[in-house]
This record gives structure tokens, sequence and C-alpha cells, in this order.
């Protein structure tokens, strides 16, 4: 709802001026603790175990010493700020160091080796640029290196390149647009195997294509795959039937007592071979063959509290499991206790920042609230468990902290309070539960310096903006709102008590149903009045977001509007705007005054986390001219002015600001205009051209874009940082897919005004000419669960290299097992195609081949048999039966035989797969009579099974239905 939040012109987030490193900042101490997104052990052959603990920004290491792991040592930290994916280690041959891998969110990968004497990375990184720009919902999941390449899992498809650095390659050919929710590389073989919504894939990393991995189901939806190497097994977790395991990748089996349907997302193998899985908030354990998994997360909620999240575990060495969470890092050896593990992993999630006095900090934490006295951290609150970060008012002339734990539902989060400054909290609710929560509308708290409270609640539909105020009992507060009651959503965006204590404001903005800004809220009241006034004038429908005042002066802060957001200065009755700073693009997050009248401004988005952020600027003459704070590229809370300067706590920690002048980069390309002539579709061209700073800052590259219309143009690297003077070559490929003309702009996204190329050229059609040998192809009778395999040729009879690109079907029971091909004027090669029915009957398809010399297809036909003739005679010769069918819960199989003999009497699906063996054995002549259990028959509901009885010299098959 918040449309002014996000920056919806994409020229406007990349015309800003640049701002330097955040170098001239000082980054002060803040308490061990943070949420863990990734956690990965090594163990060197010599028994030193180690491992790596990723935060949403720093990879950090330890040792593990007489099974505790020592302090951690900050390895590597994002900049400028990006998330941490993914973190995989592999060894590199020796037994000095390990390679590491970095995924962050933007697809950059970096390779660095670890050097277990030093206990740091060695040299500088080499950098994998990012694969693909992501966008929207598009997210980069997981990396798998396997020998010498490396995998990325990026949204519904897969990249892979070499450890060298050759270039990335898209692998979805065979996908058949299948949803990929999980890899996993299959230790001691080359194999790298997927989870789909449509059962498991196998990549063929000689032919780069997918095919179907083992029988398991391709109509189940399976939302993660996990190998065990010390028991050479496979699980996997299901969308609706829970979690099943193979010990081949053939056969599979339920394996979800105690478990049931419970969604798996991350799995391990600790030491003892013991598998590890977590679900949510939940994590079970159990020995591969044991008959039930056991819950092990009790003593978890013990140490953490409720309300964590498990983020990934690991057991990879050691006795210990580590269990990565929103609250720290913990190691388990059975799940009957759990021992933290954050020393020295900082906390840099913080949402509330107060110095009480000259020795004392306290500071609101992702595991709760600290605080700091004569040098040393402790944890005030909660006592026992964890909190999310939380925000803290201080209202210092009642000598009191304030916070609110989250709200839940339709419920306000309870009040705390502390008058020890943080020492001892007192809860503070009564009268509380009476405060509506609008879960998708977040309210805004305040609390002034008398300790009275404040909540404004935005309001959906028909309910307009609310406040709610305490001053010796919780009452609606809205005397003098003039907001009509319409269709339109009323968010309240802030509310400010002036620190003389004279007057209060509250902010809001008034929103279409398609969350677009329609007039803004801001309303004047003189502090203990309970009448609201206008106070609008002057604003320009721009909505309040932030406030500041010294003794004589009041300023006022908005979100973006159209891009840009303002700065307004209070006089008389009229707000009038000052001049902002070029970085003005994004949200005024907070605002503060110092001790010598300086206005301090932070840009940062607040609420859109995808928007840039632009540190913080410092005026002393309303605007005028304007000192740059740093913090450019983190997202910046607060802002507190004290005696001795002005702090700013952050997601990457608190900081104290000084200031520099404001530099600036400039990108300057050497050309402008590039015309690429004649490319034929499936070839390239590449043309190199210079980038230069002719700024005096850093100029930081992000990426280059083109309309998305022309997606044949890439530029490498695309992500890169020069320093002013320096230049750098960059390549500009186009590879066009299809017959265009070329006729686009690119620029350069960076922290600073974007210089621009204008792309021309044209793509024309190869003189290639693909011809079939055949047009239709029927399969013979295939039995289901069964395949069958043809063969037909494809020829290029034009003058030029014929490139084919994809082979796709239209109906998923016939396949091509080669998909891309490159064939010479003149040559012929040969497809092959399989038709793997699943149903009975006749089957039916088209086989499209497409090419840059035209697209062809092949009609495909084929039957599906049940079961062959020969297999329902022997059933019928030894009398296989089950009765009753369609089968009930007491089902009996019978079956006579004339000779003792080794049988094996299974149940399979239409795929041939094996739901459940009923004997494996020695079976003595005469008549056999077996029971099938119930809950075989209950997991099974309305499907169509097989009872198959496979003997020393024969087979018989029946069919039958579940009821």
């Amino acid at each position: 709802m918040r449309s002014y939040l996000y920056t919806f012109v994409l020229l406007m987030i990349a015309v800003i001026v640049a701002t330097t490193t955040n170098a001239q900042t000082q980054k002060i101490d803040m308490p061990d603790g943070e949420a863990v997104t990734c956690v990965r052990q090594y163990s060197f052959s010599g028994g030193e175990n180690f491992r790596f603990v990723a935060t949403r920004s720093t990879l950090y290491a330890s040792k593990s010493t007489l099974s505790v792991w020592d302090k951690a040592v900050e390895l590597y930290q994002t900049n400028p700020l990006r998330r941490i994916v993914d973190v995989t280690v592999v060894p590199d041959g020796t037994d000095k160091t390990v390679n590491v891998f970095i995924l962050q969110d933007d697809g950059i990968v970096l390779f660095n080796k670890y050097n277990k004497t030093t206990q740091l990375f060695e040299g500088s990184a080499t950098i994998f640029p990012s694969p693909f720009q992501a966008t929207n919902q598009q997210t980069y999941k997981k990396i798998v290196v396997n020998g010498n390449s490396l995998y990325v899992h990026f949204s519904n498809s897969m990249f892979h390149t070499t450890i060298q650095n050759t270039g990335w390659m898209l692998d979805s050919v065979g996908l058949n647009r299948y949803t990929i929710s999980d890899i996993v590389r299959v230790s001691g073989t080359s194999k790298i195997v997927a989870s789909t919504n449509k059962g498991l894939m196998e990549f063929d990393s000689v032919g780069n294509y997918w095919k179907r991995f083992s029988k398991f189901d391709s109509t189940v939806a399976v939302t993660s795959v996990f190998f065990a190497p010390r028991n050479n097994m496979f699980w996997v977790s299901t969308q609706t039937r829970g979690v099943y395991k193979s010990d081949n990748g053939d056969t599979w089996t339920v394996d979800t007592v105690a478990i049931g349907t419970a969604t798996v997302s991350r799995w391990t193998e600790d030491a003892t071979k013991d598998i590890v899985a977590s679900a949510g908030t939940a994590l079970y354990k159990k020995a591969p063959n044991a008959a039930s998994w056991n819950r092990v997360d009790t003593a978890l909620r013990s140490v953490v509290g409720t309300g964590y999240t498990i983020n990934d575990i690991n057991g990879a060495v050691g006795l210990y499991t580590e269990v990565a969470t929103n609250f720290g890092c913990y190691s388990t050896m059975d799940g009957s206790f759990y021992n933290a593990g954050n020393t020295s992993i900082k906390a840099e999630n913080i949402t509330g920042l107060h110095f009480p006095d000259a020795s004392t900090v306290v500071v609101s934490t992702g595991l709760g609230i600290f605080k700091k006295y004569a040098g040393t951290w402790s944890k005030v609150f909660p006592v026992n468990g964890c909190i999310a970060s939380r925000p803290l008012y201080r209202a210092d002339l009642a000598n009191r902290l304030y916070t609110q734990l989250a709200s839940s539902g339709t419920q306000q989060g309870a009040i705390y309070y502390s008058i020890d400054n943080g020492s001892n909290w007192i809860i503070d609710t009564v009268g509380l539960s009476e405060i509506p929560n609008t879960a998708n509308l977040t309210p805004v708290v305040s609390i002034d310096r008398n300790g009275n409270k404040h909540i404004g609640v935005g309001g959906l539909t028909s309910t307009p903006m609310r406040l709610y105020s305490n001053y010796s009992s919780w009452m609606l507060d809205t005397a003098g709102f003039n907001i009509a009651t319409n269709t339109r959503s009323n968010l309240c965006l802030s509310f400010y008590t002036d620190n003389t204590s004279t007057s209060e404001y509250v902010s809001g903005g008034i929103y279409s149903g398609g969350g677009n800004l329609q007039d803004i809220v801001l309303f004047k009241r003189q502090y203990g009045s309970s009448i609201w006034a206008a106070d609008t004038a002057g604003l320009n429908r721009t909505p309040v977001s932030a406030f500041a005042n010294s003794k004589t002066s009041l300023y006022s802060g908005s979100g973006t509007v159209g891009g840009v957001s303002s700065l307004f200065k209070k006089s008389g009755n009229q707000w009038s705007k000052i001049t902002s700073p070029t970085a003005a693009t994004t949200d005024v997050r907070a605002m503060v005054i110092d001790s010598t009248g300086k206005l301090y401004v932070a840009y940062s988005p607040v609420t859109a986390t995808n928007t840039t952020n632009r540190g913080v600027y410092a005026t002393s003459d309303d605007g005028a001219t304007w000192l740059y704070g740093g913090l450019d590229s983190i997202n910046v809370r607060g802002l507190i002015a004290n005696s001795d300067g002005v702090y700013a706590f952050t997601n990457r920690g608190s900081y104290k600001l000084s200031l520099q002048t404001v530099r600036s980069a400039k990108a300057v390309f050497s050309i402008h205009q590039i015309y690429f002539d004649t490319v034929k579709v499936g070839n390239s061209k590449d043309t190199t051209i210079r980038l230069s700073n002719t700024g005096d800052d850093t100029l930081r590259v992000t990426s280059f874009r083109t309309n998305p219309n022309f997606p044949s143009i890439t530029v490498t690297p695309p992500v890169f940082n020069l320093a002013p003077g320096e230049s750098r070559d960059v390549s500009i490929r186009y590879a066009p897919g299809q017959s265009n003309i070329l006729s686009t702009t690119l620029r350069v996204v960076s922290n600073t005004l974007p210089d621009t190329i204008y792309l021309s050229g044209v793509s024309i059609k190869s003189s290639g000419q693909l011809q079939l040998s055949s047009r239709s192809l029927i399969f013979d009778n295939t039995d289901i669960g069964s395949r069958r395999d043809t063969i037909t040729k494809i020829v290029n009879i034009g003058t030029d290299t014929l490139h084919i690109t994809r082979v796709v079907s239209t109906n998923p029971v016939f396949s091509a097992l080669d998909s891309v091909f490159t064939l010479a004027a003149n040559d012929t090669i040969t497809l092959r195609l399989r038709f793997s029915p699943v149903t009975d009957g006749i089957q039916n398809g088209r086989i499209r081949i497409v090419s840059d010399g035209g697209n062809d297809s092949i009609n495909v036909f084929g039957n599906g048999n049940v079961v062959s003739v020969e297999e329902d005679k022997i059933a019928t010769s030894i009398g296989l039966s089950i009765t009753p069918n369609p089968a009930s819960q007491h089902s009996l199989v019978k079956f006579k035989l004339e000779q003792s003999q080794s049988i094996v009497l299974k149940v399979v699906n239409i795929l041939g797969e094996t739901i459940h063996t009923l004997e494996n054995g020695l079976a003595s002549s005469g008549e056999h009579v077996y029971s099938i259990q119930p809950a075989l028959l209950q997991s099974h509901s309305g499907e169509v099974l097989f009872l198959r009885l496979e003997m020393e010299r024969s087979v018989g098959t029946i069919k039958f239905i579940v009821q």
C-alpha cells in the first residue's frame, strides 16, 4: 500500500549522485549474536574441525577445540550490502587449505581459499559475475560444486560454469517447464539431482540436458532432495505425501512415521549416520533404518524461546549437529541440549540504540535487548529466550525506556518499560487489547518525553486511520481528524512530539485500491490538548515520514513521490521546501538535529528493502550546502544525537558519524553508438568499449540495463568498481535468438548518473535448412512402466551451419533423448525418441524441433499396455487374485504354486515403482494367502495399482483398484 516507498522508474534508481564508502564512520561495539542463515562444517584429514557461519551479510569461521567452537573470525563482508544465500565448502587436495564458495542474492559467486593455520582467506577472491539479473519473485537459492563445475540454482532454472570461470550456461533443456525446488550433488558420482514439481530429474553434464532420475512418481511434487553419503541413501520431501527414502534411487519407501506430511526444507547426516531434517520450526532425527522419526527441538525452544525459525542444519563432522536459526547458531548431539556458538559473531540487525548516561549503552538486536555498562555487555530482555529486533523508545523526562514486542494476528504486541536504564523490564499492557492491529498495515508506536504512549493504526476499505493514546489509560484519540470514510486505505506514517514538549504531530497517507497515493494527512495540536487540526499547508501532497526539531526550528522529511523525497521547514503555519541533497531518491527514514543545530537526514527505505539506500547527509544552512556522513549501502533505521555526536543504528550495526565533503563518481563510455551490422541467429558478435570514472569518488557498477524485449544483449563483466580516474574495458555481446531489428539503449546502473550507448543491428535466420526423414512415427505396443526407443534422421539441406537449440514434446510420455545439435551443411544426425506410457490406451503427441534454420515437428503415436498378455495368462494359471477388488482395508492376496521356489510378491504403481513388498524369499508348493496392510491402501486411495508375482521362470501380474 505504501506506493511512494517504491521507486518505479528505473532511470530514477540510476540517476543518483555517488557517495563514498563508509570509511569515515566509526563502527561502535555491539554484543555477540546475530541471525545465522547458513552453516557448514569441514574436517581436515588430521581431524581438525572448522565451522563456517553466514549471517545476513557476513561470513565467519571458527575452529573446534575440545568440542567447543572458538571465537569466530570474520572472513568476508559483502560491500555494498548483499544477502548471503548459500555457502559450500569443498576440498582442494591439500591438508592446509579448503575451497569456499559464497553465493550472494544478486547471483554473484565469490571463491577463495581458507587457510586453517591463519584461519583467514588467502589473497583476494575470484568473482563469478551474476548469471542472470533477478527480477520480481526470481531468487538465487543454492550453489553446488561438482568436480570442475560450479552449479547455481536460480528460481526455476539452473546455471553452470567451470571453476576457471569460463562463462555461465543456462541448463533448462529437458525440464519441460518443471519447477525446480532443490538441487543436490550425489557424493562419489558426477550426478546432480533436482527435486521438481514433477518428481526427480538428473542433469546430464555431457549432453547438458535434464532427464528423469529414478522411478520416483513423476506426478508428485518434490520440495527437497538429500543424499546421505555415509549411508549412501536418498531422502526426499514431497508436497502432500511426506518423506520417502531410497537406497538406490529406484525403489522408494514411505518414511513418514512421527513426521507425517511435514515439508522438510533442510537435511543433514551426522557423524553417527543419523538423518536430521528441519521443517519450519521443527527438527527431527532418526537412524536410517529406524521405524520412526523423533522430534528433537524441545530443548532448543527452552534456550531460544518461541518464534524462531530454523534456517539451516549441518552435521558433517564431529559429534554435533549445527542448527542455524534467526536467533543465532546452536550445537546439539542428540537434541537433549543445545549449546550456543555465537561468540564474536557480532549483532548487526539493530533496531534500537540509546545512551542513558555517559557509561551506559542499551541496544536492541535480533536476539533481544542488551545493556553495556563499564565496558561489558549483558543481556537484559528477555532473560530467557530471544525476541526479534524491537524498537527502543526513551522518555527522558520520565527516566524510562520502552519497547514493544511484535504484534500477533489482530493483537498489539505487549509493551514493556524499564526504570533502571534497561536492567529490569516491567510489562505494561493494561487496555492494550482494545487497540486493533491490521496485519498488513504496520502500526506506528511513539512514546513522548513524559512517557505518554501513542499507537497509530492504518485503516483498510471503509475504516479511516485511527490514533490511540495513553496518558492515564488507553483511549481513541482522533478528535479533529477529518478523514472521510471511503473505500481507500489510510496509512499512519509517523507520530512526533517535539523535544520542547510544545506540539505534537501525526501523519499519514490516503491510497487508492491500486496502492497509488491520493492525498496526505498531517495533523498538529498543542501538547496536552485533545483536538487535532490539519497542518498540510505547503506540503503539496507530500507524505511526511520523519520529523526533527531544535529549540527554534522544526523540519520534516517525506517518502518518495515520483522517485524523489523532499525536506520541509516550518515557518509559522506554513511548510516551506528546502533544498535536498542529490541523494533524495529514497525515503527520509530518520532525522535529528545535533547540539550545534546541524540537521542530519538518513535516506533509507521505510519498508521496501529492495529500494536503494542513500546514506546520511547533514546541513547547517537549510540545505544550501550538504556534507556526507556515509552509510549509503545499508539500511539506516534511526539517528540519535547526544553530547558527543550523532549515531546511526542500521541493519549492519551501529555507527558514530563524522562528516566530509560530498564527492561523486561519473561514468563515461568511450563511444556512444554501436552498430553490430548483420548477425545470424545462433551466432554472436562482440564489441569492446571502455568505461571510465572521471569523478572524484569510487564508481560502483551494479548492472547494465537494456530494453527487456532485447534479451540478446549481455555485458561482461556486469559488476565492478572503478576508483577515481580508473577505466575498464567492457565486452558487449549481441547473440540474437530470433530474426529482428535491434534498436535499444544500454545504460550503466551505478551510484551516479548513467551514461548511455545506442545499440543497433539486424539479426537474420541462418541459411541452414532443417529436413526430417519422417513426419510420423508409430511406437510398438509398450507396457506401462517400461519404455521403448526409436530413431529418426535430421538433415541440414542448407548452405550454412544449422543450430538445433531445442527439441520439445507436447506430451510428456514422448521425449527426445538429445536436444542440442550443430549440423554442418549437408550433414545428417540421428535423433533418438522414447515412449514411456503411464496409462493404458493409445497416446499421441508432437515432437517439435527448434533451430535457427526453421522449425519442424514429428507426429508420434504409441499404445500403452496395462500388463503384457503373457503376464496376464500366467496370473490366471496360478490363480493370482486379490479380494475384494476394488480393495478395501481387509484385502487378501491368493495364489497357488506347483513347486517350491523363490518369489517376490509386491505392489507396484502404474510407473512400475514398488509401493510395498509382501514377500521376498523361498515359498513352498501349494496355496498361499497374504494380507495387505490397511495403512498401505489408505495412502493410495483412488489409485490403480498392480499386484506382481515374480517367480524363478515367469511373472504374473493383475490390476486392482484401491477404494
